[in-house]
Parts: C-alpha cells; sequence; structure tokens
C-alpha cells in the first residue's frame, strides 16, 4: 500500500500520522513536514517517496527499514527507529533531538552523531563497545541488552539514566563519572565496583552480576541520593 493511496491530504498541526496502514512504500508524501512524520507499524523497506525535512518527530518503529537512504536529511525533534534492521548510520539524517536506535542489528556505533539532544537509546543491539558514540547526551542514555564488555566511548557525564544492563561487563571502567538520575549496571559479569560513577542523583542498582554487592561497597565508591538495588525482585 502507497501512502498515496492512504492519506487524505490533510495535514493536522503540520503532521501526518498513518499507523498499522499497511503501508509499502511512502510515494506521496509532501517534500517537507513542519510536524511530526509518524507511519510506525507498517511494512516499509524504503524512505524513496518520502519527506526530505521533517520538522518535528520522525516515528518509523516496527517497519523493513535497514537502509537510511533517501531518509530526510534534517528532523527538527527526536527519530525513533525501534525494530527495524538497521546496522549501520551510513546517510544517517541530522537528529536535533533524541535518538532511539533500540532492536535492530547495530554492531558498531561508527557514523552515530556526537551530540544527541534528547535521550540515547542503542538498547537491544549487537554492540560490544560505545566507542564512536555520541559524547553528549541531553537525556537518558540506554545501552541495555547489547554484547558490551567495555563502556569506553561513554559520556563523562549524563543528564538522565545511564542504563548498562543485561551485557557482558567485567568492569565499570569508562563508566560515566555523574549519572543525574539512576544507574544500572544489573545482569553483568562485574566482579569489582571500582569505575564506578562518583555521583548518582538517582537510584543504584547492580544486582545480578558475578559478585553480590552490599550497599556498603556501592556506598564506598559512589554517592546516591536516592535507593541501592543489590537484589532483584
Amino acid at each position: 500500500m502507497k501512502l498515496i493511496d492512504v492519506w487524505d491530504g490533510n495535514l493536522d498541526n503540520g503532521s501526518i500520522g498513518l499507523l498499522r496502514s499497511d503501508l509499502t512504500s511512502l510515494e506521496g508524501s509532501p517534500s517537507e513536514i513542519t510536524g511530526n512524520f509518524n507511519v510506525a507499524f507498517n511494512n516499509l523497506t524504503s524512505f524513496e517517496g518520502g519527506p526530505k525535512a521533517v520538522g518535528g518527530d520522525l516515528l518509523i518503529p516496527r517497519n523493513e527499514l535497514s537502509s537510511w537512504e533517501k531518509s530526510p536529511e534534517k528532523v527538527g525533534g527526536s527519530l525513533n527507529a525501534t525494530r527495524n534492521k538497521f546496522s549501520n548510520f551510513d546517510g544517517f539524517p541530522e537528529i536535533f533531538g533524541g535518538v532511539c536506535i533500540a532492536q535492530n542489528e547495530f554492531k558498531s556505533l561508527q557514523g552515530c552523531p556526537k551530540v544527541v539532544g534528547g535521550d540515547f537509546d542503542c538498547s537491544g543491539n549487537q554492540l560490544t563497545s560505545l566507542t564512536d558514540g555520541p559524547a553528549t547526551v541531553d537525556g537518558h542514555y540506554q545501552c541495555s541488552g547489547n554484547q558490551l564488555t567495555s563502556l569506553e566511548g561513554a559520556p563523562q557525564e549524563i543528564e538522565g539514566n545511564f542504563d548498562c544492563s543485561d551485557n557482558e561487563l567485567e568492569s565499570l571502567s569508562n563508566c560515566p563519572r555523574v549519572v543525574s538520575d539512576d544507574f544500572n549496571c544489573a545482569n553483568n559479569n562485574l566482579i569489582s565496583l571500582e569505575g564506578a560513577p562518583e555521583k548518582v542523583g538517582g537510584d543504584f542498582i547492580c544486582f545480578g552480576n558475578a559478585v553480590k554487592f552490599t550497599k556498603a561497597q556501592v556506598k564506598k565508591v559512589c554517592t546516591v541520593d536516592g535507593e541501592i538495588f543489590i537484589k532483584g525482585d
């Protein structure tokens, strides 16, 4: 189904929302959209025929997209590309807000934006390192559910949560020094908390590791304003 076949031509506050419309093509899209462009839960395999610029958010989760070719050149808001088949950043748009590439097929963050103006979510990929990732993230940083053996490349300060749970970390070396909200390193292979953030503004979560850490061990390395969770549910 082409977009031109299901879109009535009206822009709701400058936005287009065509969720679950069985779209296989963006043919018929305006060249520029001032609001949000939401084509989530469709069967898209290409950006062919889509807008060249999106002033708001670009929402494309749960499609079959694997390439950024012919994607919008600029996105004024955030990008959500969860559950597609992307594996690299070749042709990646200029994004002014947050970036969510969760549950794709990335093995590397090479080519990733260096500054993310909102949350950054690369969870559920095949990453072994955060090298080449963003140096600045103005929100939460989510990298859980990968194959990380190192936190090299993580920003030094996080203005939100930092979640590196469910990876293969044996060390917290190169961890952010300051995390404004929650810090989650649960379900890794940690044998030490050396390298943990010096300051966590929210909760510190560290259960499910090779060593069963105590609250005293956490407090020895980190100032935690919230709760310390050393046991899972």
